[in-house]
C-alpha cells in the first residue's frame, strides 16, 4: 500500500507540474490577438479602430518583420486598403509573431543551452526555468510598450522550451503512468489557460491581474515539485518500486563507504520525503548520458520516420492556428473579431483536454499518417473559410476546430508513446523524448514563420 500511495504521489505530482506550467502557453495563444492591438498599449484606439485594427506607425519589431515579410511596403499599403474598406481589418502583425518568438526563438536557445546542460541536475534546471518564467510575466505585466512585452515573450518562451526538454525527459525515468500523467497535464493546461485568460479578459481585468493568475500557478506547479516529487532511484523506478517492500535498495557500487551509505541513505523513506531544495552530489540522475551524439543519432535513427510525420503535422496545425484563425472570422456575426478569435482557441484546447482524457491510443495507436492528413484537410477548410467564406455561422467553424483539437491530441500521445517504447533504455527515451518535443518546435517555427507574410497578403487582397 505504501509502495502504491508513492507511486500516486509522483503521478499526481506530475501532473500538476504539468498543468501549472503548461497553462501560460495557451493563455498567450488565446491572448495573442489582444497582446498585438495597439489598444492594448494606449488608452485611447488607433485611427478610431479599437477591435482587431490596424496601425503600423509604431511597430516595434520592423527589423524582424522586415525580415520576413517587407514590413514598410506592406504595411502603408494593407493600412491603405483597410482605411478605404477594400481589405480586412487586421493588426499590425500575424498572431504567429508571437509564436514565432515565444516558441521558434526560444526553441533555438533552449537547445544550444542544453548542449552545455544536458547532463546538469534536473533541480538545477528547473530553478532557472521558474527564474526565466517570473521574469518573463512580470516584464509582460508591466510592458507599456509592445516592443517591453515582446521582451517578455522571450523569457516565457525560453522557459516553456525549458520544461519540456527537462520534465517529460525526467518523467521517462518513473514508470510509464509518469509520462501519460504529463500528457493529459498538458491537455489540461490548455483548458485551464485558455479559459483562464478567456474568463479574466471578459470580466475586464488588467495585463497585471490576467499575468499575477498565471504566476501563482506556475508557483503551485514549482511547490509540488519540491515537496512531493520523489528523485528516481538508482537502479530506475521500474525496477526499484516492483523489487522492494520496505523502500532500501541495495547497490553495487564502486565508491568509498562513506559514498556507498550516503547514497543508500537517499533511497530511504525518511530521505526522500525530505523538501530538495538543492541536490546533492550522490542524488542519482539516470538521465546522464556519456555519449550526448552517439544517443542522439541513435534515437533519431529510430525516429525518423515519426519525427517527418510530426514536424508536417505541426507546421499544419499551428500555421491555421496562427495564420488562419484570425482571418476565419465570421463577418456578419454578432461576436466581434478578436472575441471569436478567443473562442476559437478556447475551443481549441478544451478540446484538446477532452480527447487527451480519453483511451483514444487503443484504437489510434500507430495511425500518425492518418492524422497527419487528417489535420491537412482541415487546413484545406479554414484557407477555404478565409478565401470565400464558406460558413456563415460560427458554431460550423467551432465544430472543425473541435477535429482539429482531436487530432492534436492523437498526435502528441503518439509521439510520446512511441518515442517510449522504441527505445530500449532510460537514456534513450529520454533522447527520444527530447527529439519528439523539438519535432514540434521545429513544427510550430515554420508555421509562424510563414504565417507572418501570409497575414500581411490576406490583409491586403482579401476582402
Amino acid at each position: 500500500m505504501e509502495e502504491d500511495g508513492e507511486k500516486l504521489i509522483n503521478i499526481m505530482s506530475f501532473w500538476v507540474i504539468s498543468v501549472s506550467h503548461l497553462a501560460i502557453r495557451s493563455g498567450l495563444a488565446t491572448g495573442a490577438h489582444d497582446l498585438l492591438n495597439p489598444a492594448e498599449y494606449n488608452s485611447t484606439t488607433h485611427n478610431g479602430v479599437a477591435d482587431g485594427g490596424s496601425n503600423y506607425d509604431e511597430f516595434p519589431l520592423d527589423d524582424l518583420y522586415d525580415l520576413l515579410a517587407n514590413p514598410r511596403q506592406a504595411s502603408s499599403t494593407v493600412h491603405a486598403a483597410a482605411s478605404s474598406g477594400t481589405a480586412k481589418q487586421c493588426n499590425p502583425t500575424s498572431t504567429g509573431t508571437i509564436m514565432f518568438i515565444c516558441f521558434a526563438l526560444a526553441v533555438a536557445v533552449t537547445v544550444l543551452l542544453q548542449c552545455f546542460t544536458y547532463n546538469i541536475h534536473s533541480t538545477y534546471k528547473v530553478y532557472i526555468m521558474e527564474c526565466l518564467f517570473f521574469v518573463g510575466l512580470l516584464t509582460m505585466a508591466l510592458s507599456q510598450r509592445m516592443g517591453v512585452m515582446f521582451a517578455g515573450v522571450v523569457f516565457v518562451g525560453i522557459a516553456i522550451s525549458c520544461f519540456e526538454l527537462t520534465i517529460p525527459p525526467l518523467a521517462t525515468a518513473y514508470r510509464i503512468e509518469a509520462t501519460n500523467a504529463i500528457a493529459a497535464g498538458a491537455g489540461a493546461a490548455q483548458l485551464l489557460g485558455s479559459s483562464l485568460y478567456l474568463g479574466l479578459k471578459s470580466t475586464e481585468y488588467n495585463r497585471l491581474e490576467i499575468f499575477g493568475a498565471y504566476s501563482a500557478l506556475i508557483l503551485t506547479g514549482f511547490t509540488v515539485y519540491v515537496v512531493l516529487l520523489e528523485y528516481p532511484s538508482a537502479q530506475g523506478y521500474d525496477t526499484v518500486r516492483s523489487q522492494s517492500q520496505t523502500n532500501t535498495v541495495e547497490l553495487t557500487v564502486t565508491d568509498t563507504d562513506e559514498e556507498e551509505g550516503e547514497r543508500k541513505e537517499l533511497l530511504t523513506g525518511e530521505k526522500e520525503k525530505t523538501m530538495k531544495l538543492w541536490p546533492s552530489k550522490q542524488d542519482v540522475d539516470l538521465l546522464q548520458s556519456e555519449d550526448l551524439m552517439g544517443d542522439f543519432l541513435n534515437a533519431l535513427k529510430t525516429l525518423q520516420d515519426l519525427v517527418v510525420y510530426l514536424v508536417i503535422f505541426y507546421v499544419l496545425e499551428y500555421f491555421n492556428n496562427v495564420g488562419l484563425f484570425e482571418h476565419a472570422t465570421v463577418d456578419d456575426s454578432q461576436v466581434s473579431r478578436a472575441a471569436q478569435y478567443r473562442w476559437f482557441m478556447f475551443t481549441y484546447h478544451a478540446s484538446q483536454f477532452m480527447f487527451r482524457s480519453m483511451p483514444l491510443m487503443l484504437i489510434c495507436a500507430n495511425q500518425i499518417a492518418a492524422v497527419t492528413v487528417g489535420m491537412g484537410v482541415v487546413c484545406f477548410i479554414f484557407l477555404l473559410q478565409v478565401r470565400y467564406s464558406i460558413f456563415g455561422a460560427i458554431w460550423l467553424l467551432l465544430l472543425v476546430v473541435c477535429v482539429e483539437g482531436l487530432l492534436g491530441a492523437l498526435a502528441y500521445l503518439i509521439g510520446l508513446r512511441e518515442a517510449r517504447i522504441r527505445m530500449e533504455n532510460t537514456r534513450g527515451r529520454k533522447m527520444a523524448t527530447i527529439i519528439v518535443l523539438v519535432s514540434e518546435a521545429i513544427g510550430i517555427g515554420i508555421a509562424s514563420t510563414a504565417a507572418i507574410p501570409a497575414h500581411t497578403y490576406i490583409c491586403r487582397h482579401t476582402v
